[in-house]
């Protein structure tokens, strides 16, 4: 049996889909994204304990990732991996393994982490793009290489979860930088 929990968080809508397993099977985040809600309160509330079923171990998770708190990946048994490719699989244990909280790589960085050359930053691309488990796998930290050269008024750090629009992972990225510079 498949189930849905809905979560509002600062960049809006989040919806968790579970599969049949009982894992977490797709992320969407709110593609109607406007302004950035300060409805938490930050940096005060303690670290929640996530020990339960998955569904609340996630949202345990996300609550603590909202408020603040730097904290481990989630546990990859909470995740449905079995839909990936076998590079997709790789390309994410790699980004949540050697990119922390608080950091960015470009995708040929990414790309030389986990094949050992950069010249399949197309691929880790698409992996990003077709990330169905967004803030959980965190693609928000692989930004396009033109990121670290360009002036600051036209740095971009690229689209997030295949969309044009880059105000959430701008967010997600200065909320972590917020995290460990506390």
């Amino acid at each position: 049996m498949m189930y849905i929990v809905h979560y509002h968080a600062p960049i809006g809508d989040i919806t968790l889909r579970f599969g049949a397993s009982g894992k977490l099977r797709e992320v969407l985040v709110s593609p109607d994204f406007i302004k950035v809600e300060s409805n938490l309160t930050t940096k005060t509330s303690p670290k929640q304990n996530c020990q339960n079923d998955v569904s609340s171990a996630c949202v345990c998770w996300l609550n603590n990732y909202f408020l603040g708190i730097n904290q481990e990946p989630i546990a990859e048994e909470y995740l449905e991996i079995s839909q990936f490719s076998t590079f997709s699989r790789e390309v994410y244990s790699t980004l949540l393994k050697s990119v922390k909280v608080g950091n960015v790589v470009s995708y040929s960085q990414l790309s030389a982490l986990t094949t050992g050359k950069s010249c399949s930053s197309r691929a880790v691309g698409n992996s990003m793009r077709n990330n169905p488990l967004p803030i959980f796998i965190p693609c928000h930290r692989v930004v396009p290489a033109s990121y670290f050269t360009a002036p600051s008024a036209k740095k971009s750090c690229g689209s997030y979860c295949g969309k044009k629009s880059s105000t959430v992972k701008e967010w997600l990225i200065a909320h972590e930088k917020e995290m460990i510079n506390s």
